[in-house]
């Protein structure tokens, strides 16, 4: 059957010349036209071929086409299909990203990475997601990726280093406004009218002429944006771009609340396991402390206290003259004893303390150290003056400098130490600084040892720090740190 046959009646004459003109030029040729299937329909045809000089053109001509060759409607159609099935691969790809997030071992960061590449190569041609700054009023670019590598490399030197002001830029305004954002086609003009100044060299670079940027909510509430970019004018994103990357969005979200929440856990469950560690440190401490003053209580007070007993049983059988010398005795035992009490009273908590403050009591205590002890203290303060802070913290850090000045006259081996004690920027800071034996502090770990654990946990119990630096022969050097947010 010739091909006059089965096509469109209106298209006969302009092929037909076309063909002839080929067959007359000797050039090949290639032509796009309406072919009669064989169910009566009209369907594109795309023919390739060779001309074929010398044909009569009163003949009814014939079209040779390569069996290589598929109808131009169904070219189209597997094409869609390629490009969809390529779409689908990607959307597996995330997918997977997301399935395959360890927790225990990544951050959500690496997926996100993951992600904006993926979306890039998926849609096209830079990917960015911002999170939601701890303030809530700023937007911050944590995972960026660009099918171009010079894009890239600007990204990677410009974005660590900004954060987008909400309600001002493009992407921080979508975050406002928890409304999805597309822009067909933009020029750079008006892209400068709403980014800072600080941020246009960078656009000069590449441009930013298709922009797509949709919010990343999850309950109604923004923690961030996921954006698109694409530097080629005439390919706007387009309603199915959207709907994707909407999806996507979604999806983020739900991520970045599951990481958030398994954060949150294991922060609690190591809160709670801290806790419990704290409880058994504590418990140890007291019992090393009520075993101290139980030894001084039985080698001061309980010395005296037997020895003034057989006294006063065998006063009733001595003469008067040796009773007066038993009482005279008795009485001074008497005296002693009150000395050994009311210090035994001081060391556990002086008065004064809850009296006069901080800085009269350490000043009172520095004196007294170092008549028993021979050591001087050198003593610098400021903010401390005239000025009364919460008793907790008065008490933890009157406690620590004891303790510190106790380590000091027990194992320094020095005739001088340092104390600096200064409240500014909100918080009580101390520092011990001596310059004797020093020790391994690395062997010390695992022990409760020289009072470090009990001045650890006073100030860890207020929110504060506590650190400790020393080397055999260098030295020790103690850094407490309490905050001050109670006052």
């Amino acid at each position: 059957m010739g091909v006059s046959k089965i096509l469109p009646p209106d298209d006969l004459e302009p092929i037909k010349l076309i063909i002839h003109r080929a067959d007359h030029t000797g050039e090949p040729f290639e032509i796009e036209h309406l072919l009669e299937h064989y169910r009566g329909e009209y369907r594109w045809k795309r023919d390739n071929r060779w001309p074929y000089p010398n044909l009569d053109p009163d003949i009814d001509f014939v079209i040779y086409t390569d069996a290589g060759f598929e109808s131009y409607g169904q070219e189209q159609t597997k094409k869609e299909i390629r490009r969809q099935n390529a779409r689908l691969r990607i959307l597996y790809d995330i997918s997977r990203a997301f399935t395959e997030t360890n927790f225990a071992q990544h951050s959500i960061l690496s997926t996100l990475e993951v992600i904006v590449r993926l979306c890039a190569e998926l849609i096209g041609d830079t990917c960015i997601i911002s999170l939601l700054s701890d303030d809530g009023d700023w937007l911050e670019p944590v995972a960026f990726f660009s099918m171009y590598s010079e894009v890239s490399a600007c990204l990677k030197q410009v974005l660590p280093s900004i954060r987008f002001k909400l309600g001002r830029d493009l992407g921080a305004c979508v975050a406002s406004e928890k409304q999805p954002l597309l822009i067909p086609q933009i020029s750079q003009d008006k892209i400068f009218k709403v980014i800072g100044q600080e941020y246009r060299s960078s656009m000069k670079r590449f441009g930013t002429p298709t922009w797509l940027i949709v919010p990343i909510c999850t309950h109604g509430e923004i923690i961030g944006t996921l954006g698109l970019a694409r530097a080629k004018p005439g390919q706007p994103y387009q309603q199915e771009d959207y709907i994707l990357l909407y999806d996507l969005a979604e999806r983020i979200a739900l991520e970045i609340k599951n990481v958030r929440l398994y954060e949150e856990t294991k922060k609690r469950s190591t809160d709670l396991a801290r806790s419990n560690a704290l409880s058994q440190r504590l418990v140890q401490v007291q019992e090393a402390e009520r075993r101290q003053i139980a030894r001084e209580l039985h080698d001061a007070i309980g010395q005296i206290l037997t020895g003034l007993s057989l006294m006063l049983k065998t006063v009733t059988t001595l003469s008067l003259e040796e009773q007066k010398v038993r009482l005279r005795e008795a009485s001074s035992m008497v005296n002693d004893l009150m000395k050994v009490v009311r210090e035994q009273s001081l060391n556990l908590r002086p008065s004064m303390l809850d009296d006069l403050g901080l800085l009269p009591t350490l000043l009172w205590h520095f004196e007294r150290f170092s008549a028993h002890t021979g050591v001087q203290v050198f003593f610098q303060h400021n903010g401390i003056a005239e000025t009364r802070f919460p008793g907790d913290i008065e008490t933890a850090m009157y406690r620590i400098v004891q303790e510190a000045l106790t380590n000091v006259a027990r194992h320094a081996n020095v005739k001088a130490v340092e104390v600096i004690v200064r409240a500014n920027n909100g918080s009580l800071r101390l520092g011990v600084i001596d310059k004797g034996k020093g020790f391994n502090i690395g062997a010390l770990e695992t022990q409760v040892s020289c009072g470090l654990t009990g001045m650890r946990e006073r100030a860890s119990l207020l929110g504060g720090s506590f650190e400790v630096k020393s080397n055999p022969g260098q030295g020790t050097e103690l850094e407490a740190t309490i905050p001050l947010n109670g006052q």
